[in-house]
């Protein structure tokens, strides 16, 4: 289901016409915060990936000393496909122009920091070492992750599309690499339908935001906060669907001991 969002975010918001124009229109809504934190931002999304990256080191040091060594080679294979598929579809993928609205020369769909990012918050949240982290991790990287995908658009590294269609490619990835593992959130219907609301409400606000271009201040900053719904709520799903293991265990049968799980 991600994967077929990924191609339909590349169809409508780099292929077709329309979507350019509202794609682009994210950076004129956004535009009143780009000027003020935009050098800022820049910074944050370079530093946050790093930070990460040292996080997974540690969990994975002590994830291969409870020779946990299925996890960790899974989740280098996640990185590392994370990072050749946002790298590869960037170089492979045409992007038709949009008439000099956006100074962002060739295809940047998808964000590649969006990609390692998320990749490795989903890493942190799969080899955090005791089940009362993964909810907490779960939070607090995800929260970088939004992080990240807001600071790439204000900082004008990326268009908005590239953002949702990178977080979208990495949580396709997430459930390949680590087929028929549990994941920490396993209602998946009710969760895709919280962030298909937020999205939902984006969307409207970015339409609300547009309508009224140029009328009430209120109305026409409802883009500002209608983007960064749709720049995180993929990167919200995507966290969630983390695979965490015996967080969510089977239904109990007679045949099951009392003690099997600590």
């Amino acid at each position: 289901m991600l994967a077929v969002c990924c191609v339909a975010a590349y169809l409508l918001f780099v292929l077709s016409g329309q979507g350019r124009m509202a794609d682009a229109s994210a950076f004129a809504s956004l535009m009143p915060l780009s000027d003020v934190f935009g050098a800022t931002a820049d910074v944050v999304r370079q530093v946050i990936p790093f930070v990460l990256a040292a996080l997974v080191v540690v969990l994975a040091a002590a994830a291969l000393a409870r020779q946990r060594w299925d996890d960790v080679a899974r989740s280098v294979v996640l990185v590392a496909s994370s990072l050749i598929a946002a790298e590869g579809l960037k170089f492979l993928l045409p992007r038709p122009g949009t008439g000099g609205s956006v100074a962002i020369i060739g295809n940047s769909y998808p964000s590649g920091h969006v990609a390692v990012t998320l990749s490795l918050a989903l890493v942190v949240v799969i080899l955090s070492p005791t089940d009362r982290w993964h909810v907490w991790l779960a939070l607090l990287t995800g929260a970088a992750t939004v992080g990240v995908a807001w600071c790439s658009v204000l900082s004008t590294a990326h268009r908005a599309s590239d953002v949702i269609g990178s977080a979208l490619l990495v949580g396709f990835l997430v459930q390949v690499v680590f087929w028929r593992k549990i994941a920490m959130v396993d209602s998946r219907a009710r969760l895709g339908a919280a962030i298909l609301l937020c999205a939902a409400a984006g969307a409207a606000l970015v339409v609300v935001g547009g309508v009224f271009a140029g009328g009430p201040p209120v109305l026409a900053a409802a883009g500002i906060p209608g983007w960064l719904l749709l720049c995180a709520a993929p990167a919200a799903y995507s966290v969630m669907l983390a695979p965490t293991g015996p967080l969510i265990l089977p239904p109990a049968t007679e045949e099951d001991a009392p003690d099997d799980r600590r």
